[in-house]
C-alpha cells in the first residue's frame, strides 16, 4: 500500500532563481526511496556551507546557487548520506539532481543516483511524517512506540491508537463501533478470524516483534477494502534490514490473581499444552469418530455391548481440581541480515529476517458473579440465577517468521524491482476451567437452599498460517521528465483452523433442606444434560492484487497520478460439531467421578443387574448436521482512482471501487435454509486536502511546519459473516440463552463524512482534530427472537442507525511548561461519540411496557461514547541516544457500550467503563543490553456488566483480571 502526501513546493528558492537568472543558476531535484516513494525533511547543501535547504512532502527541493562546480551532500535521519561531486550550476539555468535514498551503506557519487532499500517506517518521526503525508486520514503506532509500551502483541499496541479499543485482549473497534466494522489486514490482505462468532481478526496472535509498524486508516479511499467503516488495521511486517543484526529479549511475571495461587483451578490435560497444542487426548475416541452414535436407550434383553464400549471409550476423568497458579514468561529471538552482490558496489541484493516468540500467560478469578433476570414488577428485576464465578486460563501463544527479499538493481525487461516472500505460523493453545455456582430458581423465588453449579472444561487451540509473495515492477517513461510507472501487486494464502476439542459441561443442582439433607439432581427440564463437544473450524483464505501507478505530469509544482488495480477473494469455512450427552438411570448423588465410573457403565447386559445404575453416552444426529456447515465467499473488485493538485495549496484524491459478492452458507441438515448474498456495488471514496501552512526554519533546516485541513466522504459497506447467517444455536452456559444466526440478512451500506484538521509545528510533535459522522443502512445488530419458545438471541437488520463524533490527538514536550520537563513527552488522544439506531416495532413495544417514556432509539451494538488514552514518556536526558533511563506511563478509558440488546421486557445489558493504569521502566546495561520492568492494569479495576432498571444496576457479570507484572532482558548483537 503505497501514501501519497501532498505539500507546498519551496516556491522562493523558485522564484529567487527566475529573477536572478544572470547572476544565479539553480540546484533542484527530487529525491525517492527505492519503493519510489519521495523523501521528506532531507537536508540538501554545499559541502562546508549552511547554505541549502531541506526536501518537502513530495520529496523536491530547490534553491539558488552562484556558478560553480561544488559539491553537494544530502543527508537525512532514516538514510545514510549521500555525497555529489563536481555538480556544476550555470547562470541562469537549472541543474537537476535527483537521488535514490536508502538506508544502506554510504556512497561517493560523481552525479550517479542510488538505489537501495528504505526501512519501513518504525521511530516516532517517521510515523508522524507518514501520517501528516497520507492522502488520507490515518492514526500510525510504530515498532518504538510499541517498545516503549511493552507491547507483546499488536492487540496490546493497538489500543493506544485514537478511537481504538479492544474488547477481551483480542478484538479491535474503531471510533467506538463494534467489530463488525473494523477490518484488519496483514501487509494490505485480508486475514481470516479464528472465531466462527466474530468478524475481527484475533489480534493477540501477532507479536510485536515480527511488526514493523499499524496503520489505522480513519477514512476510505477505493485502493481499499470496502467492507469496513470504524478503521481499517493493516499491520505492515519488518523486511529487509539495513545490516546484520541479532536480538533476543525474555521477561519473567505473574498475575497478581494466579502467581502461585493454590487455589488456581485445571483439569488434567495433554503433556503437549505447555508448547500450544494438544497431542490427541482431547480428540474425539476412533470409536465415535467412525460411528454414528444413535439417540438411543438401552435396550432390556439386547447386546448394548457396542453402547457400553462407546460410553467407556470417552474415559472418566472429568473432574476439576486446584494447583498453583504458573509464572507468566515471554521469549522473543529475532535474526537478520543482507548477502549477495559484489563486494566492489557494496551492494548486497538479498536481505533476509527470521524471528520466533513464545508466551506463556496464567491468569484466574474468583470474584466473579453472572446474574440472570426476569422484570415482574416496574421497581426491580427478578433473580434466576445469581451466581458466583470462578474462572482460569492457562495461554500459550507461539509465533515464526520469516521474510526473503531480493531487490534487483539493473534493469530486466519485467521491471521488476523488488521480490519478497513472507511466512509465518502463529499458535495459540489455552486450556480455560470455569465453574459457575450459586442461587437459582427454576419455579419460585431464588433462596440460599437451592443451588445450581454448572462446570466448564475447555481447550481452545488456534492456528494461523499465512504465506505472502508480492513484487514490485518499474517502467522507465518515454517522457525521462516523468516518474517511472509501477506495477505493484501481491498473492497472499492463509489457513487457520479453530479446534476445540472435548469441550465438556457438566451442570446439577441442589437443595438443602431444613435439617441440612442435600438432595442433588440433573434436571434435563430446565437445563442441558452433562455433554461433551467436539468443534473444528477450518478456513482457507486467498488474496490476490495488482495495482498500476501511472504518475502524470506535474500541476502547480505537486505530483499527480492515477493509480487502478484489481483483486480477487476467496474464502473457504468449514465448520463441524459434534455433541454427545450423558444420560443416567442411577440417581446422582453430587459426585461427578463417580458419575463417570466404569462400573456405572456396565450396560452390555442391561438390565440384568441393577436398572437404577447405569449412564451411557447418547449421540446427536440430527443436531450435529444441524450446527455444522459449510460456506463459501467470493469477492472480486476493481478500482479507479486519481491524485491531483487542484492549486498550490489544495489537493484531490479519489474515484470509485466496484465490488461483486458472492456468499454462500449452507448447513448440513438440508432442510435448513442456506445464507445467501449476492450484491453488486459501486463504493465512491474521495479526500479533498487543503495545506494550509508549509514553512521551513531557514536558520537551521532542521524542522518544519506542516498543517492540513482534510475532507472525505466516501460509502462503504458490512457483510454478515458466516456464522451469523447459518440458523445453528450455541448457549454461553447451561442453563443461559442460546444465541442462532439468520440466513435473511443482508449487507450494511455506510455513508461516511470526515474532516480533521492537522498540524506537525515542529519536529516530533503533533496535534490534530478530527469531526466525523456516519449513516447505516440495516444495520447488523444482537436482538430477541420474538418468534422463539426459548430464551434466543439472533442477528438482525435493524432499521436506520447514525453515529457521529469528535476526535483530539496531542504529542508535545512540556517544555512549554518549565524548559526543565523537555525530558517528559506527553501524549494525549481521545473520542466522544454519539450513535443512534431506530429500533423496531417490537422491540419497542416492548420498551414501552417497561417504561412508557422510552424512546423509539437507542445507541448502537457495541459502540462507546467516548475513549480517551494519554502517556507520559520520560528519559533522563534531553538527547534521547544518550539517555541510559527511561518510563512510560499510560492510562486508557472507555465509555460504557451496548453489550446485548434486551431479552424480553429486560433492560439492555452495557459494558460498564473501566480505567486501565499501566508503568514501564527501562534501564540500559552498556549500549547492547536494556532491562525492563512492566506493571499494567495497576488499578486492576472490574469489568462489569449490567442491566440498569429503576436507577439500579444488576449485574450481569463482572470479575477483576488482576494486576500484570513483569520483569525483563533484551540483548542485541
Amino acid at each position: 500500500m503505497k501514501q501519497f502526501f501532498i505539500t507546498i513546493s519551496i516556491i522562493a528558492a523558485l522564484f529567487s532563481g527566475a529573477f536572478a537568472q544572470n547572476q544565479k543558476g539553480t540546484l533542484q531535484g527530487t529525491l525517492i526511496d527505492d519503493y519510489g516513494e519521495p523523501v521528506y525533511n532531507a537536508y540538501i547543501k554545499v559541502a562546508g556551507t549552511q547554505t541549502g535547504t531541506i526536501s518537502d512532502f513530495d520529496g523536491r527541493y530547490s534553491f539558488g546557487l552562484e556558478p560553480g562546480i561544488y559539491t553537494i551532500e544530502i543527508s537525512h535521519i532514516t538514510f545514510e548520506q549521500l555525497t555529489f561531486e563536481n555538480v556544476k550550476i550555470e547562470a541562469g539555468k537549472i541543474t537537476i539532481q535527483n537521488a535514490t535514498m536508502s538506508s544502506g551503506s554510504g556512497l561517493l557519487l560523481k552525479g550517479a543516483e542510488v538505489s537501495v532499500k528504505r526501512k519501513l517506517a518504525e521511530s516516532k518521526e517517521e510515523v508522524i511524517n507518514m501520517q501528516i503525508r497520507a492522502d488520507r486520514a490515518i492514526s500510525i503506532i510504530g515498532n518504538e512506540q510499541m517498545t516503549q509500551q511493552q507491547s507483546t502483541n499488536a492487540a496490546d499496541a493497538v489500543g493506544r491508537v485514537t478511537g481504538v479499543s479492544v474488547e477481551g485482549g483480542r478484538y479491535v473497534s474503531v471510533r467506538g463501533l463494534g467489530d463488525r466494522y473494523s477490518k484488519t489486514t496483514l501487509n494490505a490482505c485480508e486475514v481470516p478470524s479464528l472465531d466462527p462468532d466474530r468478524n475481527s481478526v484475533q489480534m493477540d496472535l501477532f507479536p510485536s516483534n515480527m511488526i514493523s509498524n499499524m496503520q489505522v486508516n480513519k477514512s476510505y479511499l477505493p485502493e481499499l477494502p470496502g467492507d469496513f467503516s470504524g478503521g481499517l488495521i493493516d499491520i505492515t511486517t519488518k523486511e529487509f534490514p539495513d545490516s546484520f543484526f541479532m536480538n533476543f529479549s525474555l521477561s519473567l511475571g505473574g498475575n497478581s490473581q494466579a502467581f502461585f495461587n493454590p487455589n488456581f483451578i485445571t483439569y488434567n490435560g495433554s503433556k503437549t499444552d505447555f508448547l500450544g497444542f494438544d497431542n490427541g487426548k482431547r480428540e474425539m475416541p476412533d470409536m465415535a469418530a467412525n460411528t454414528e452414535v444413535p439417540n438411543i436407550v438401552p435396550v432390556p434383553g439386547a447386546d448394548n455391548s457396542q453402547l457400553e464400549a462407546l460410553s467407556k471409550s470417552f474415559g472418566t476423568d472429568n473432574n476439576i481440581h486446584t494447583k498453583n497458579g504458573g509464572i507468566n514468561q515471554s521469549y522473543a529471538y529475532n535474526i537478520g541480515g543482507t548477502f549477495g552482490g559484489k563486494k566492489v558496489t557494496g551492494s548486497k541484493p538479498w536481505g533476509y529476517l527470521l524471528g520466533a516468540s513464545y508466551r506463556r500467560n496464567y491468569s484466574f478469578y474468583d470474584n466473579g458473579s453472572v446474574g440472570r433476570f426476569n422484570a415482574v414488577s416496574s421497581t426491580e428485576l427478578n433473580p434466576q440465577y445469581l451466581l458466583n464465578d470462578k474462572s482460569s486460563s492457562d495461554q500459550v501463544i507461539t509465533g515464526l517468521y520469516g521474510n526473503l527479499s531480493y531487490s534487483i538493481k539493473k534493469y530486466n525487461p519485467i521491471g521488476l524491482r523488488k521480490l519478497s516472500l513472507t511466512t509465518m505460523r502463529n499458535q495459540s493453545g489455552e486450556v480455560g476451567t470455569r465453574i459457575l455456582a450459586g442461587m437459582w430458581a427454576e419455579d419460585a423465588p431464588v433462596n440460599s437452599n437451592a443451588i445450581f453449579v454448572s462446570n466448564t472444561l475447555q481447550y481452545l487451540q488456534r492456528t494461523l498460517t499465512n504465506t505472502q509473495l508480492k513484487g514490485e515492477h518499474s517502467f522507465t517513461r518515454a517522457d525521462q521528465s516523468l516518474k517511472p510507472t509501477r506495477i505493484d501487486w501481491i498473492s497472499s494464502a492463509t489457513i487457520s483452523q479453530q479446534n476445540e476439542p472435548d469441550l465438556r459441561f457438566f451442570a446439577y443442582d441442589y437443595t438443602v433442606s431444613s435439617t441440612n439433607d442435600t438432595m442433588y439432581r440433573i434436571n434435563k427440564a430446565a437445563y442441558n444434560a452433562p455433554s461433551r463437544y467436539y468443534r473444528k473450524m477450518d478456513e482457507t483464505n486467498w488474496d490476490n492484487k495488482i495495482f498500476l501507478t501511472i504518475p502524470l505530469a506535474d500541476r502547480f509544482d505537486k505530483k499527480r497520478e492515477f493509480k487502478t488495480g484489481v483483486s480477487y477473494l476467496h474464502k473457504m469455512r468449514t465448520f463441524r460439531e459434534t455433541r454427545f450427552d450423558y444420560f443416567e438411570t442411577n440417581d446422582f448423588d453430587g459426585n461427578i467421578n463417580a458419575f463417570f465410573a466404569p462400573e456405572n457403565m456396565n450396560i452390555a447386559s442391561y438390565p440384568s443387574t441393577n436398572a437404577n445404575q447405569y449412564t451411557f453416552i447418547k449421540g446427536n444426529p440430527a443436531g450435529n448436521k444441524k450446527n455444522s456447515y459449510d460456506g463459501w465467499q467470493n469477492v472480486m473488485a476493481a478500482f479507479a482512482q486519481i491524485n491531483t493538485a487542484l492549486s498550490q495549496k489544495w489537493v484531490f484524491t479519489g474515484g470509485a471501487r466496484v465490488e461483486t459478492t458472492d456468499i454462500l452458507v449452507r448447513s448440513l441438515l438440508e432442510s435448513q435454509k442456506a445464507g445467501k448474498l449476492n450484491n453488486i456495488d459501486v463504493l465512491p471514496g474521495i479526500n479533498l486536502i487543503y495545506n494550509f501552512v508549509n514553512r521551513i526554519d531557514t536558520s537551521t533546516y532542521s524542522d518544519r511546519k506542516m498543517g492540513n485541513i482534510r475532507f472525505g466522504y466516501s460509502q462503504t459497506l458490512a457483510r454478515p459473516t458466516f456464522r451469523e447467517l447459518v440458523p445453528f444455536p450455541s448457549f454461553f452456559f447451561t442453563g443461559d440463552y442460546v444465541l442462532i444466526g439468520n440466513p435473511n440478512l443482508r449487507r450494511t451500506k455506510i455513508q461516511n463524512f470526515d474532516i480533521r484538521y492537522e498540524l506537525v509545528p515542529s519536529r516530533g510533535k503533533t496535534f490534530s482534530l478530527s469531526g466525523f459522522y456516519k449513516m447505516f443502512d440495516a444495520p447488523i445488530e444482537k436482538t430477541q427472537n420474538p418468534t422463539a419458545g426459548n430464551t434466543e438471541i439472533t442477528f438482525s437488520n435493524v432499521g436506520n442507525a447514525t453515529l457521529y463524533g469528535l476526535e483530539m490527538e496531542w504529542l508535545q514536550n512540556l517544555a512549554f511548561v518549565n524548559p526543565r520537563l523537555e525530558i517528559i513527552e506527553w501524549g494525549f488522544n481521545g473520542s466522544l461519540i454519539k450513535s443512534i439506531v431506530t429500533i423496531d416495532s417490537f422491540e419497542y413495544t416492548v420498551r414501552k411496557e417497561i417504561d412508557e417514556t422510552a424512546s423509539p432509539t437507542r445507541p448502537m451494538y457495541g459502540q462507546s461514547p467516548y475513549i480517551f488514552n494519554t502517556y507520559f514518556n520520560i528519559r533522563n536526558k534531553v538527547n534521547k541516544d544518550s539517555s541510559d533511563f527511561t518510563a512510560n506511563i499510560s492510562f486508557n478509558i472507555f465509555g460504557k457500550r451496548l453489550a446485548l440488546v434486551s431479552q424480553g421486557d429486560l433492560p439492555d445489558v452495557y459494558e460498564m467503563p473501566r480505567p486501565s493504569l499501566d508503568v514501564n521502566l527501562f534501564k540500559k546495561i552498556g549500549s547492547k543490553s536494556q532491562v525492563v520492568v512492566s506493571v499494567k492494569n495497576i488499578l486492576n479495576p472490574q469489568v462489569k456488566f449490567v442491566h440498569n432498571y429503576a436507577r439500579t444496576d444488576y449485574i450481569y457479570s463482572g470479575s477483576t483480571q488482576g494486576i500484570r507484572w513483569s520483569i525483563g532482558y533484551k540483548h542485541t548483537l
